[in-house]
């Protein structure tokens, strides 16, 4: 399919729009106006009550996004606009779940995301679940809101038992969540009302949803964050799980690359003690550095055809040689890029940009490793590998001849 045709294809699932002009659907693009004015609310809050808080600050022009968005969408009315509104206002589900678990929870910006993840999977999983449920009454669109409906109403549930003055977030909540629901009512109606109803019912959609933002975010202006250390660990022991799950596994990738990275690498320079390579590697140190950059699409495109041909191997039954390809050209292809990288690196740290992001990378990575290596786990690991490494000694000295 081109996508091109695709994401230009105008859509029309409105009674509103009865053609496909810019101004087919006025009031539904107009009331977008919610939007913005719940962002400047949230924004003037703020600095009435001297909240300098850059998540808050950011999920208000979130808000603001999902206005503009959406008034692309009733105004073009094509998909891509469509996609748009709804990656805009997946923007701010995600941010506000992350900013939740970091003001009840009391968990660090590094950790916080974690709650923007599993809202993320639970809405995702759900909408797949309702979409195999293949109801008839429910318009295919409004799964995914059913998903994030549920989403609300256990945020809300959870706020009063775990925030320290759940008191007085839970009107906020829990006013969000019945706000949702009419919403999702005049959202689910809007088509069937079309014959006597030519305006439809989905500017409601907006004008509700622009008062749910705003409820939303004013519960979290007035929470405060826990400070019993033993309160937020025996409440929030899920996102403690997910967080050593997330850590172990990355730690599982990053020891693979760096003992990986560093003999491939090793093997690529032995073969490159060569007069012939040892000269290219001379010509590759002395690349400047947008050059060295460059470089590392080479191995990239060498193996493409490669990828390709294994592709087609596998699809015709050559299961076990397709698959050998594809590792083959894997391991080979990071063997080059490693060697590269060694060579290319002092030019590299030239650039401004890549000497940051490197460096950042690095002590991520190096959190990462250390967070590990301070576990239980891994330090019975190193026990384990010394006693089996004395067992080995041992056996060796008794079959050693005398």
């Amino acid at each position: 399919m081109d996508l091109l045709a695709y994401f230009g294809a105008s859509i029309d699932l409105y009674c509103e729009r009865l053609d496909p002009g810019f101004w087919a659907e006025p009031v539904n693009a107009l009331t977008n106006l919610s939007f913005i004015a719940a962002a400047l609310w949230v924004s003037r809050a703020l600095q009435v009550r001297q909240l300098d808080r850059r998540d808050l600050r950011w999920l208000a022009w979130s808000i603001g996004l999902i206005g503009i968005c959406s008034f692309a969408f009733h105004t073009l009315g094509q998909r891509w606009a469509a996609w748009l509104d709804s990656g805009s206002i997946l923007l701010f589900l995600l941010g506000f779940a992350a900013t939740w678990t970091q003001r009840v929870l009391g968990w660090p910006w590094s950790r916080a995301w974690l709650g923007a993840a599993i809202a993320g999977a639970f809405i995702g999983l759900g909408t797949l679940l309702l979409l195999q449920i293949h109801t008839t009454w429910m318009r295919p669109e409004v799964a995914w809101y059913i998903s994030t409906w549920l989403a609300i109403a256990i945020t809300a549930a959870c706020t009063p038992r775990l925030a320290p003055n759940g008191g007085a977030m839970r009107p906020w909540m829990w006013g969000a969540c019945g706000m949702f629901t009419l919403a999702l009512v005049l959202r689910q109606l809007d088509q069937s009302v079309c014959p006597w109803w030519p305006l439809g019912t989905h500017f409601g959609w907006h004008l509700s949803n622009g008062l749910v933002t705003a409820l939303a975010m004013q519960a979290l202006m007035v929470a405060t964050p826990p400070s019993a250390k033993p309160v937020q660990r025996a409440l929030s022991w899920p996102l403690n799980w997910f967080y050593t799950l997330f850590v172990w596994g990355m730690a599982l990738v990053l020891l693979f690359e760096e003992w990986g990275w560093e003999y491939l690498a090793a093997i690529v320079a032995w073969f490159g003690r060569l007069p012939g390579l040892r000269w290219i590697e001379g010509r590759i140190q002395a690349l400047p550095p947008y050059a060295s950059l460059a470089l590392f699409g080479v191995p990239l495109l060498t193996l493409l055809p490669v990828k390709l041909l294994a592709l087609y191997w596998l699809g015709h039954g050559h299961t076990l040689l397709g698959i050998g390809v594809i590792i083959s050209a894997k391991v080979g292809g990071t063997a080059i890029t490693a060697r590269l990288f060694m060579l290319t690196r002092p030019t590299l740290m030239r650039l401004a940009w890549f000497a940051h992001w490197f460096n950042r990378w690095m002590a991520f990575k190096d959190r990462i490793l250390a967070s590990v290596k301070a576990s239980a786990a891994w330090q019975q690991w190193v026990r384990a590998k010394a006693n089996i490494r004395q067992l080995i000694q041992r056996v060796r000295q008794l079959f050693k001849p005398r």
